[in-house]
């Protein structure tokens, strides 16, 4: 947690460190022979991650993808919400011009 985002030594504690915002695409290293691995991908980096095991491995990358949908319908709600807010209020200056409201 970082209380002021202009302290350097705050910063510093997440140097090395991926946020979920930050995330593109999350898929399985499929030349991996123990099917341990996987990639988390973001606009900038590639970042090769390792699991326990298989099942681990899933886990991680079913989470993150869950993660990765969510994020990508809240957005598309967003989006949707402000072109509809537009759509609306350039009917109303429309109807004000018409003299009709």
């Amino acid at each position: 947690w970082i209380d002021d985002p202009l302290d350097i030594h705050q910063r510093r504690k997440f140097q090395n460190s991926l946020t979920l915002l930050q995330l593109s695409a999350v898929n399985v290293d499929e030349s991996d022979k123990k099917k341990c691995r996987f990639f988390v991908v973001s606009p900038r980096k590639k970042y090769l991650f390792r699991g326990g095991n298989q099942a681990e491995r899933d886990t991680w990358v079913h989470g993150l993808n869950l993660h990765l949908k969510a994020l990508a319908d809240s957005m598309n709600f967003i989006n949707d919400t402000v072109l509809f807010r537009k759509k609306t209020m350039n009917n109303v200056a429309i109807l004000q011009r018409r003299g009709k409201i």
